[in-house]
């Protein structure tokens, strides 16, 4: 199949959201009771009382039924508002064109802002872990992503989103974006530079051999880093690039060279001048082709006449596409493998980290415990620190998958396994299956005996039959020949039958047993993985709380895992026959991952709905307000701007008090300082640990106190260019090291040639991290209580305030102001909802300054390890390592307060955006109902002396809403059936396989 012609997706068609439903007649609803069935009170808003799957399904179709009718409510306000465009009079403040242009913006937001609603879902892991087939099998798309099963596995980020592009040929689109042209000429220039340094590293002297070795081998680690995207891009090999590095003798012939490279293949500066590339397809398999190139190491021409390799030059790949699990908002990201062999790869999954809200790491089954980059994925302590400073460390937000649960020796594995290798019933079964094997081949042999003898007897029946001819028989004899010849035949087919009959009941009972042993076996490996991970898991959470924090039992009791079957799941999903051991879905794990992904950001996206659907309901109530019809005989003494003017005390009365209140506990934040408690025993922890820990950075393993071994000056030097960031070594041994963060967390199992038993007391972050979790991720949000209690009581006075000034204004308005005045006391609730979300962020936002640190660290360090880099000449290593022990031991206050100080900046900055959010939300709640009440007056002022033409249009107009709303009521008055939903349906593996083979 020819490749697609793909375009860009812009002007294309927008779909409102995604629904449950495909038709309305698949709809499944549930009649709110008799005595709930008030229209005006939408079941979403009173379902708290049901159970998660039908709370909902009926809140994510709420919120597709608003979409719906308020996109068809625009389309007829923006008609009737186009239509008065030209007209003589006051047809456009009749009609009310600002309100409608003002709602219409508002909806467009609502929808916008939903839109870029997303909880990213991190799944990273090893090469060649299944992480890619795995994603398929979530997203029901097989093969969309690469495989590593080609050896080109996925080299840059890509995030799968919901597609709500609806036009046709836009079922599945994509947008690749590309870096800066000035990163990629940097990197080639690096590249070059360091290929010409290793040039050089040969014809200088060294102390002893290792050393030449080790600083050569340093000097091939960029070479290593760089060398596969210039290949990829270039096509060119070492040798030919070592040609143009030799060029390279300074920074203007360097980048002449980059030019003359560039300008190899021009299609390389169009991709990235273009910045953004669009392609679409409604063709999964045509459209995986297409993303291939920008994904992995595929080639092609993009555009040009030579084909070449595009991922070196692409940030990032954004996938819209509809998928089921992707509605509720949940976005996957398919990292990089850790431990790629083009390092260059692995760097890329790392950077991406910190922006994710879920992590999945996965991990072939059957190496998942002990696999080392799976490991350190699941069990970096640095890192787990990180997740626990953002509120990320918990069963909602962390899990393993174990990949490829299908592949298994049964037989081998239950007799290897102590508590399968006595089990009386599994030894039974394994007895009970050979036998029957035994007893089909022996059934198999007697068939084929008994069907030799039928054709035998038939062959005779045949013969004698022709003989009786010959011979001229008679009659007699001839009729007892055919009777005894029929019988026979009888016989034998019986017997055939029979035997096939027997060799089809052994052929299930066999089947029955195999699958039996393979799921006995299957999930006791599941659970002692599942075991062994979360003993690993915990014991590292004890060693990083020896302060005494107090880890919240409930969000580290349990690291959830789950055993997956990709092949088995595609097996039952394309329609073919089953694996052993996998009768159903359930079986394969999927289903289970699925159900865990929407209960673990439920409460996200619960309040997102809740926000939404409370927006969409003040955009109905205003609607409700404009399209009521009026008496044309009331005739009012007064206009719009006088009543309004009447209200303005109330208004301003209302926004200075909720202003007061909201800069009371902005105050209260600000305060909020979960530093200033442990600086001291920070510091004094820091400087205790710190001294011990600098004064192994000259040790080629520091965190071996029995090797003595000197770390080479080369791989010393290199660590301090990098600000003592992370440095892999590639000498005789790799190790990585990690000066800084081992500052932060000592012993950090992060050094590839060292499984840390045991991690030493705790340093800065450790210090911290307690106290820090208590007050952003708990306390912070506990304020949302007292500051909505204060605002129901700010908020009664509003409405009273403005009846009261209705009443004493325009007495004549007040029945028809008590008929809004619910509409604006429910909107207390969508601001209660925006500041929920506010105190979120603002966690979110505080936890994330976790990642400053090694920054911070880095710059505090930075003067002193400039001065060591000065040392040069016989002795250097020495000199380098006394003065930074001696600088560090003498500045350890210094340092850890400078990295303090800075994590309080950054945390400052977070928190003094508070006062002007929560203004802002103040100022769009008095909006919202200076909104209402205009939208009132309209229709009830504005009306005076127009002719019956604009008052016919206008009356045509409002009965045209009401039956969209008649329509909408219709749509929030009953609940949904959660049978159907992820969240009602059983999913987790069955404990026992004898129920699918009766």
């Amino acid at each position: 199949m020819d490749t697609p012609n793909f375009a860009s997706q812009s002007g294309a068609k927008r779909e409102r959201s995604p629904s449950n439903e495909s038709s309305p007649a698949k709809r499944q609803a549930v009649e709110l009771p008799a005595t709930e069935s008030r229209p005006s009170v939408p079941a979403w808003s009173r379902c708290k009382h049901l159970d998660d799957a039908q709370r909902l399904a009926t809140k994510e179709r709420a919120l597709v039924r608003a979409e719906e009718n308020c996109g068809r409510l625009a389309e007829r306000l923006l008609s009737a508002a186009k239509d008065t465009q030209g007209r003589p009079g006051d047809s456009a403040e009749v009609i009310g064109e600002e309100i409608i242009m003002k709602w219409c913006k508002e909806y467009e937001t609502i929808c916008e802002n939903h839109r870029n609603y997303g909880v990213r879902v991190g799944v990273e892991g090893p090469t060649g872990a299944g992480k890619s087939s795995f994603l398929g099998s979530l997203l029901r798309i097989e093969e969309l992503l690469p495989s590593s099963q080609e050896a080109a596995a996925t080299a840059v980020v890509a995030e799968v989103s919901w597609n709500y592009n609806d036009t046709p040929g836009y079922e599945l689109c994509a947008e690749i974006r590309f870096r800066e042209l000035v990163d990629v000429r940097d990197d080639l220039a690096l590249l070059l530079t360091e290929m010409r340094n290793l040039k050089i590293l040969e014809y200088l002297e060294f102390e002893t051999s290792e050393d030449r070795e080790e600083a050569i081998a340093n000097a091939n680690t960029i070479v290593k880093y760089e060398l596969p995207k210039a290949t990829a891009i270039w096509g060119m090999q070492r040798p030919a690039l070592c040609k143009y590095a030799n060029k390279c003798t300074n920074k203007v012939a360097t980048q002449a060279v980059v030019s003359e490279i560039l300008n190899k293949n021009s299609a390389v500066s169009e991709l990235l001048n273009s910045r953004i590339k669009y392609l679409h397809s409604s063709d999964h398999r045509a459209f995986s082709r297409a993303i291939r190139p920008y994904l992995d190491s595929t080639k092609g021409l993009h555009g040009g006449s030579i084909k070449f390799s595009a991922w070196p030059l692409v940030d990032k790949v954004d996938i819209f596409v509809k998928s089921e699990i992707l509605k509720a908002g949940i976005r996957l990201v398919d990292l990089p493998g850790c431990g790629d062999a083009m390092d260059s790869r692995d760097r890329i999954a790392q950077g991406f980290r910190d922006q994710l809200d879920i992590r999945m790491v996965v991990s072939p089954i059957y190496r998942a415990a002990d696999e080392k980059n799976s490991r350190d994925l699941m069990q970096n302590g640095f890192r787990q620190l990180q997740l626990r400073m953002s509120g990320q460390l918990g069963p909602n937000s962390f899990c393993a998958i174990l990949s490829k649960m299908d592949e298994i020796t049964v037989n081998s594995y239950i007799n290897g396994t102590e508590g399968l290798q006595d089990d009386e019933e599994t030894l039974e079964k394994l007895t009970r299956s050979k036998e029957l094997t035994e007893m089909k081949a022996n059934i198999e042999k007697g068939s084929k005996a008994g069907k030799s003898r039928f054709q035998n007897v038939q062959s005779a029946a045949t013969g004698q039959g022709d003989r009786t001819r010959d011979i001229n028989m008679n009659l007699q004899v001839s009729e007892a020949i055919e009777l005894a010849t029929g019988a026979a035949l009888t016989d034998a087919t019986k017997a055939i039958q029979a035997q096939d009959g027997q060799e089809k009941q052994v052929a299930l009972e066999i089947d029955r047993l195999k699958n039996w042993l393979h799921h006995k076996a299957s999930e006791t490996r599941n659970s002692r993985v599942k075991e062994r991970i979360h003993d690993n898991f915990l014991t590292l959470q004890d060693e990083i709380d020896v302060d005494g924090d107090g880890l919240n039992a409930d969000e580290v009791s349990w690291l959830p895992a789950f055993p997956v079957s990709s092949r088995a799941f595609w097996e039952l999903e394309m329609g073919d026959d089953p694996m052993v051991g996998f009768p159903t879905q359930r079986f394969t794990g999927i289903p289970a991952v699925e159900r865990w992904l929407h209960e673990s950001t439920l409460s996200s996206r619960e309040k997102h709905l809740d926000l939404m659907l409370g927006r969409y309901r003040n955009l109905m109530g205003r609607m409700s307000t404009y399209s009521q019809a009026q008496n044309p005989d009331q005739n009012f003494r007064f206009t719009r701007t006088q009543v309004e003017l009447a209200l303005f005390s109330s208004h301003k009365t209302f926004l200075q008090r909720i202003n007061d209140m909201f800069a009371t506990y902005a105050h209260e934040i600000k305060t909020m300082d979960p530093l200033a408690e442990r600086k001291r025993s920070a510091i004094t922890r820091f400087s205790k640990d710190s001294r011990k820990i600098v004064e192994r950075w000259i040790y080629k393993y520091p965190e071996d106190e029995c090797r003595v071994e000197k770390l080479a000056w080369r791989t010393h030097e290199a660590i301090l260019r990098r600000g003592g960031n992370v440095f892999t070594s590639n000498g005789q041994t790799t190790i990585t090291y990690a000066w800084l963060e081992e500052l932060q967390v000592p012993g950090t199992p992060i050094l590839t040639f060292h499984q840390a038993d045991r991690l030493r007391a705790s340093s800065i972050l450790k210090s911290i991290v307690g106290v820090w979790d208590a007050t952003i991720n708990q306390k912070l949000p506990n304020l949302r209580k007292p500051i909505l209690e204060k605002l129901k009581a700010i908020w009664g006075d509003y409405m009273d305030d403005l009846a009261s000034a209705i009443q004493n204004f325009a007495p004549q308005l007040v029945a028809e102001f008590d008929k809004i005045l619910p509409i604006m006391r429910r909107e207390k609730y969508v601001i209660a909802g925006e500041i929920g979300m506010t105190l979120d962020r603002l966690s979110e936002k505080a936890g994330a300054g976790s990642s400053r640190i090694v920054p911070l660290m880095e710059e505090q360090l930075k003067p002193t390890f400039r001065v060591a880099l000065d040392i040069t000449g016989t002795g250097a290593l020495k000199a380098r390592h006394e003065i930074i022990t001696r600088q560090v031991k003498s500045d350890m206050e210094p340092i850890c307060r400078g990295v303090l100080k800075g994590l309080s900046c950054e945390l400052h900055k977070h928190k003094s955006s508070i006062p002007g959010e929560l203004k802002t939300i103040a100022g769009m709640a008095r909006h919202n109902v200076e909104s209402q009440i205009t939208t009132l007056l309209n229709n009830l002022l504005d009306n005076d002396g127009i002719d019956t033409t604009t008052q016919g249009r206008k009356e045509q107009l409002q009965a045209d809403v009401r039956d969209i709303l008649s329509q909408w009521e219709i749509d929030w008055s009953s609940y949904v059936d959660g049978s159907e939903h992820i969240l009602g349906r059983e999913s987790g593996i069955p404990e026992s396989i004898d129920d699918f083979f009766k």
